[in-house]
């Protein structure tokens, strides 16, 4: 099945029950059921899909403006905080709706810049009870502050995050950081009594990208 909202494309991949989870991945490329088969092959449980595309990347993913990024990154606009009011208000209510679906539960997943909302969306709001931040870019100017300082959402119960063991081989500073506060965010959020599991793949953030996010996925499900 697949809508249109606001200019964003909907690509729904209905499960067996209709209280089955509903899984939101943002940015992916991909087909909704094809990702399905993919995380299918590797757990069992039933699930919903939504994925939306036709992003902003470096506007409706990020949590606030940043610039002066260093080499290779453009200016981020920061307009996180308007993207996750539209899927809680717009994009997940009407999939629902078309779907006919009653989901127990919603989970967030994304990559890179989409990992990196999905870990936000899950603490700024109190809609997600799973997020999966894979190869997310918790290297964002302000995010490991903006986490430690953060209140546990009272629905949020476990967060997987991974990265490549090479991402930090970048020659932009800024990304040579992303494993250490990947992994100093997993500890914030297990202070906070959220379960978190890390995850270090092999490669650069590059390598096996659809891989490891059915891996992420298949994590929020087991």
């Amino acid at each position: 099945m697949k809508m249109e909202l606001a200019n964003k494309h909907l690509d729904l991949f209905r499960g067996k029950d209709a209280a089955s989870p509903l899984v939101l991945v943002n940015g992916h490329g991909g087909s909704a059921a094809g990702l399905f088969s993919a995380v299918s092959s590797r757990v069992a449980a039933d699930f919903h899909l939504l994925l939306v595309s036709n992003l902003d990347w470096n506007g409706e993913l990020t949590p606030w403006p940043a610039s002066d990024l260093g080499r290779g990154l453009s200016p981020m606009k920061g307009e996180g905080p308007a993207y996750l009011r539209f899927l809680q208000e717009e994009a997940l209510p009407g999939a629902v709706k078309e779907m006919g679906v009653l989901p127990s539960a919603y989970y967030v997943a994304g990559y890179s810049l989409a990992g990196l909302f999905a870990l936000y969306a899950a603490l700024e709001g109190n809609l997600f009870a799973k997020a999966a931040s894979v190869s997310g870019s918790l290297w964002y100017p302000g995010f490991l502050d903006w986490v430690r300082v953060s209140t546990k959402p009272s629905c949020l119960s476990y967060v997987y995050l991974s990265y490549g063991e090479k991402e930090a081989e970048s020659r932009n500073p800024l990304l040579q950081t992303v494993g250490t506060r990947t992994e100093e965010i997993a500890s914030l959020l297990r202070e906070k009594g959220i379960a978190a599991d890390l995850e270090l793949n092999p490669g650069n953030h590059f390598q096996d990208s659809e891989l490891r996010l059915v891996k992420g996925i298949a994590r929020l499900l087991s």
